[in-house]
């Protein structure tokens, strides 16, 4: 009786390992998808904050700033969304003062082709004048 005893113990013992395994392997792989996305997300950011970084420092022959030029000719500005931005708290800092905020806040959507209010850090934003 105590060699079956000692039996189902090893198979109780062994079951629960490979359970345990199974279960810190889940973990693992979903902590490393975790850490995947983030890195991706950080670089995308950070492509596109170079970006407007490397088309701020170019200058035009007459030693201007083209990339100012150009947004001064087509009458925009042009913001970097911040952690914690929403598209709300964007129109209420740069609407004019004589406008409601909705109706700042519906240009604002329909200028940068945005179908509803989400938006994310690292997103360029043309602001209506």
């Amino acid at each position: 009786m105590p060699e079956r005893s000692r039996a189902q113990t090893f198979k109780q013992r062994s079951a629960w390992s490979v359970k345990l395994f199974g279960l810190l392997s889940v973990v693992a792989v979903l902590m490393l998808v975790g850490m995947l996305v983030d890195t991706v997300n950080a670089s995308a950011s950070q492509a596109t904050r170079d970006g407007l970084e490397s088309t701020a420092h170019t200058w035009n022959a007459d030693g201007g700033n083209a990339a100012l030029a150009e947004m001064q000719h087509i009458d925009e500005q042009v913001i970097i969304v911040q952690a914690g931005d929403t598209l709300w708290k964007i129109a209420r800092d740069h609407k004019p003062a004589d406008m409601k905020i909705r109706a700042y806040l519906e240009e604002l959507k329909y200028l940068n082709g945005l179908e509803d209010s989400i938006i994310q850090e690292g997103m360029l934003l043309k602001l209506p004048e």
